[in-house]
């Protein structure tokens, strides 16, 4: 029995058509079977990835599974139709010489270079990494793009919408809009949900809805035709809405807890705490959480506030503050010190993962332009982590409305997460004395540090 020569398969960028894609698939497994011929090796399993960017740190399951095959003797030696087709990154690099190393098994392009003996080696793994750079960028710059344009983001089939996501369909549609109207009539969402797996109605993807899965569609903006692109609502988009804007926020409402307790539910039952992680306890300095309808300190356990009023006066406070003038002065400023010559968040994070792989290259990959590389990324992280340090993350008021009456609209529909964002954006901390009456409320108690 000779040899056991496993292939595989991966694409850098999806084709124009699937019938394009299929063929260029056919074309890499040709090549690599025309090696295998040649060398009188015998077949084996073939591992495919598709169209995924390993620069990205998105998993690859075929490499990952090809690289156990090696471990573990499934296969004697991996065919790949080109070196870029293997390596996308320099983690990648690091993991084949490690099998390889271990194993004593070995990884060889299907023109027949091996990857222990090719002396240019490196330099393929750096052009690949080069090249999967610039794709990275490019596609980056096309979601935004398209973001911009109010086109929808990629993805499965949404409920309630055709593929493409352009188009209603209409009994989903329908289905959306009952369930809201159930929903804003105060009728539980367990009984709703019962009704539909009764009645045999499923979600996109075929199966019958839960309560979470019925949640999400609920809740998501897109039903109300909001872009929403990187975690941000970023404007109206060009495909149909099922529900209105007001509609969507008030479902949404539901959702934080607030909804319950106007109805006379049990306060702190089902509800979130916006202000935990932002109260400082004056007593001992430790940090207050909410529970059971009061923000508690969770050091000394002594100092403790109901969450119902400390929130109306502090959204209240925030609202204020936040559609002065002087504020939208200083948000100006430190919006526009913030993106001049500064790196996003998504940038600083990318370079943090390279610089990983950087650093934990097999001596056989330092070079000149290695090292320069690695010398650059620390210098740039550090650099962004320093200006990111002296100045507080703003990308959660970036189009924080500046009039009283939106602002209030907006804070209303927001969940306690969002709420969370904007207030710990402005607010350092607000330090909460200890109770000097029991039962009774004191706004005194409550001293805020805002950052701005």
């Amino acid at each position: 029995m000779g040899e056991r020569a496993g292939i595989l398969l991966r694409l850098s960028e999806e084709k124009d058509t699937p019938e394009a894609t299929a063929e260029a698939f056919e074309r890499f497994e040709a090549a690599c079977r025309r090696l295998i011929d040649y060398k009188g090796w015998e077949p084996a399993e073939i591992y495919a990835d598709g169209v995924v960017s390993a620069y990205k740190g998105k998993r690859r399951e075929g490499f990952d599974a090809a690289m156990r095959a090696l471990t573990d003797g499934s296969i004697d030696v991996l065919v790949v139709s080109d070196l870029d087709r293997l390596l996308r990154s320099w983690k990648d690099a690091a993991t084949v010489d490690e099998v390889i190393r271990v194993s004593g098994r070995t990884v060889v392009s299907s023109d027949g270079r091996d990857v222990r003996e090719d002396p240019y080696y490196p330099v393929h793994v750096g052009i690949a990494i080069s090249e999967s750079r610039r794709i990275s960028k490019r596609v980056t710059a096309q979601a935004t793009q398209a973001a911009a344009k109010g086109r929808p983001a990629p993805g499965p089939r949404p409920y309630g919408y055709e593929p493409g996501g352009m188009r209603l369909r209409e009994a989903e549609a329908e289905i959306v809009r009952e369930v809201a109207g159930r929903l804003l009539g105060h009728e539980p969402m367990g009984a709703i949900v019962r009704d539909l797996r009764g009645r045999g109605v499923a979600g996109a993807g075929g199966r019958l809805f839960t309560t979470t899965s019925l949640r999400n569609v609920v809740t998501n903006p897109r039903i109300a035709a909001i872009r929403v692109h990187r975690g941000q609502e970023v404007g109206s988009g060009a495909w149909p809405a099922i529900l209105s804007e007001a509609d969507l926020r008030d479902v949404r409402r539901i959702f934080t807890g607030r909804a319950r307790q106007a109805k006379g539910t049990k306060p702190g039952r089902g509800r979130t705490y916006p202000y935990s992680g932002l109260l400082v306890c004056q007593h001992c300095q430790g940090r207050l959480a909410g529970s059971s309808g009061a923000y508690r300190c969770q050091a000394c356990r002594g100092t403790y506030i109901a969450a119902v009023p400390l929130e109306a006066i502090m959204d209240e406070a925030f609202i204020i503050r936040a559609t002065s003038p002087a504020f939208a002065e200083r948000l100006a400023r430190r919006l526009e010190a913030l993106q001049t010559g500064d790196r996003t968040a998504t940038d600083l994070e990318r370079d943090r993962a390279e610089l990983v792989d950087y650093r934990a290259l097999p001596g056989r990959f330092h070079t000149d332009t290695t090292r320069a590389r690695t010398a650059a990324l620390e210098a740039a992280v550090q650099a962004a982590e320093r200006r990111l340090a002296a100045m507080p993350e703003l990308g959660a008021l970036v189009g924080l409305p500046a009039a009283e009456e939106a602002l209030r609209a907006a804070w209303a529909g927001w969940t306690a997460e969002q709420r969370h964002a904007r207030l710990a954006a402005v607010l350092d901390r607000i330090d909460v004395a200890p109770a000097t009456r029991r039962h009774v409320f004191d706004p005194d108690r409550l001293d805020p540090h805002w950052r701005f």
